[in-house]
């Protein structure tokens, strides 16, 4: 038997193996090569590496094989290496994968949360590639015709994969949301309705230190906005929520529903 290894990074080992195994298992039955990947608990401490071994009773299918995974691990870094980029390069790239069969998706990202999806020294983006096996590419600047916003475009061989992407990036801005409504999410085809809470249950819609809000938020993958006080010469505040037409509508009916809970409660509380 013909045996070869090679090392791998660990941060590009997602992409290779591919959702579910399926670039692994395509690699095996187009080459009739055996492929092992070394264990993420068995590397070498402070290793970033993993070794892949192939193994086959024909050393061409071995060559071809481990030809395969070094061409996705240079693609995987180069396609990592153009986060950031703009203008051709940007272009070029989201060409490129859609020349090869490619999904491609456009998402708004507000552009004051650019650098949490990139992370520091891009760690953020990188990983989220690597779990999905999409590619994220953010333009360098704010779009022209709306300077708070940035259209970033995610392209995958599948559309659930573009999608998974998708939600990798809006739990990175949910994750950060404050108690009061903060936490931005991606602009998924711009829904926006008014909503109005009392002045009186607005603690309970945040919850401890954000914790029904951001739950509110995570479900319907929508943004709820709270403004700090109550509206001028009222005792409501008039929120606004931000997401699919089905988002903002599951918002809408969560909060109703706890506050009518919550109302009923105060009566029932008052009857006895």
């Amino acid at each position: 038997w013909e045996e070869e290894s090679i090392s791998v990074p660990n941060a590009v080992i997602g992409y290779v193996i591919g959702r579910g195994g399926e670039n692994i298992k395509n690699i095996q039955s187009t080459t009739g090569c055996n492929v092992q990947i070394e264990r993420e608990g068995d590397m070498a401490p402070g290793s970033n590496m993993r070794t892949v071994t192939f193994k086959s009773s024909e050393p061409q299918t071995v060559a071809m094989a481990k030809a395969m995974v070094e061409k996705m691990v240079k693609e995987r870094q180069a396609a990592v290496s153009g986060v950031g980029s703009s203008g051709g390069g940007m272009q070029d790239k989201i060409k490129a994968a859609t020349d090869a069969g490619h999904i491609s998706i456009k998402v708004k990202i507000p552009d004051s949360d650019v650098g949490l999806i990139i992370g520091k020294g891009g760690c953020t983006i990188r990983s989220i590639q690597d779990k999905t096996g999409g590619n994220i590419q953010i333009p360098s600047q704010a779009d022209p015709d709306d300077p708070t916003v940035r259209t970033c475009v995610i392209t995958h061989p599948n559309r659930e994969g573009c999608d998974q992407t998708k939600e990798l990036m809006e739990d990175v801005l949910l994750k950060r949301g404050d108690g009061a409504g903060g936490g931005a999410t991606i602009g998924m085809g711009g829904t926006t309705i008014s909503l109005s809470i009392p002045d009186r249950d607005v603690g309970m819609v945040i919850g401890r230190g954000g914790c029904i809000i951001k739950e509110i938020q995570r479900q319907t993958k929508a943004r709820l906005q709270i403004p700090p006080a109550a509206d001028v010469g009222s005792q409501v505040r008039t929120c606004t929520v931000t997401g699919t037409a089905e988002g903002v509508q599951q918002v809408k009916q969560m909060v109703e529903r706890m506050l009518a809970e919550q109302n009923t409660a105060f009566l029932m509380g008052n009857g006895g």
